[in-house]
């Protein structure tokens, strides 16, 4: 397991900072799971491109996202899940999402992006999705 947190610094004296968290396991033999936690914004997206293109480069044959903890999605964010999906493709890697909330769905849906992802609202169905997928 790799363990990481991008902490972000506000611009704004006095408030909140961003945080991100992610957590990498592999729950089946060659499968990775991200598990994203906190905002996935302008501020915090490059940390998850950065940790898909290491986990990439590691082989696996399968890569879930689990985005079940996140609390905000942002357009940077959905643009760097984009880019998570084409590095994937480029490494003939499927990629799976994981995730059942309005606040990860709803801006999935409404840019239209929802379509180019295989998404599972639990992470157990992802990762019966990649244990059948490899037979």
């Amino acid at each position: 397991m790799t363990d990481s947190q991008a902490f972000v610094p506000s611009s704004t004296a006095g408030a909140k900072q961003a945080v991100l968290r992610l957590d990498t396991l592999e729950l089946i033999p060659g499968v990775r799971v991200i598990s994203v936690r906190g905002e996935l914004d302008i501020l915090t997206a490059p940390a998850l491109v950065k940790r898909v293109g290491q986990e990439l480069a590691g082989g696996p044959r399968g890569l879930i996202l689990d985005l079940s903890q996140l609390g905000f999605l942002g357009s940077s964010g959905i643009s760097a899940l984009i880019d998570a999906r084409d590095a994937a493709f480029r490494s003939n890697v499927p990629l799976r999402l994981v995730c059942a909330s309005r606040a990860v769905l709803r801006p999935l849906e409404a840019t239209g992006v929802a379509g180019l992802f295989g998404i599972s609202g639990k992470l157990s169905d992802a990762l019966r999705y990649h244990n059948v997928d490899s037979r």
